[in-house]
């Protein structure tokens, strides 16, 4: 095993660690189901065990980066759309609301991940904004960030 995997999965292994021991401190269950510290719980536990896995495998003979293919300028570029869209979400959201940064995220996005006709794009991503809006804002009545315009 490289030092790097080493060094990499053994961050794993303290972060779902962490998450595991904070998600411990808020209620795992409530009088009417799964508390705050439910999901993180899993995740953590799912995270930590993940990289256990990782971290016990038996050390390979040939090099793990021997047959690894690396993307093209044309995957390099989805990458890097998905991440600048991670990064955006969180920026716009507060001045934007949810619904306005979902559907410029998700336009930014299908673009570069599915080539479809810019229609078929526009159209996946007004439904599903409104689909997801809908669903949390309305249905479960949760409170997410909203826009200029008041939605």
């Amino acid at each position: 095993m490289r030092r790097w995997h080493l060094g990499l999965n053994t961050f794993w292994l303290l972060l779902g660690l962490g998450v595991v021991a904070l998600s411990l401190r808020m209620p795992v269950l409530g009088p009417s189901g799964p508390g705050g510290g439910f999901l993180p719980l899993i995740l953590g536990g799912l995270l930590t065990a993940s990289s256990l896995t990782l971290l016990l495998q038996p050390v390979r003979t040939v090099s793990p980066d021997a047959d690894t293919e690396w993307p093209d300028r044309g995957g390099l570029r989805r990458i890097g759309a998905v991440v600048a869209a991670l990064v955006a979400f969180p920026i716009l959201m507060p001045s934007l609301g949810f619904l306005l940064t979902s559907l410029a995220v998700m336009l930014c996005l299908l673009p570069a991940i599915a080539r479809r006709h810019w229609l078929a794009n526009v159209a996946l991503s007004v439904a599903a904004s409104g689909g997801i809006y809908l669903v949390f804002a309305r249905l479960l009545g949760l409170n997410l960030p909203r826009g200029p315009w008041g939605f």
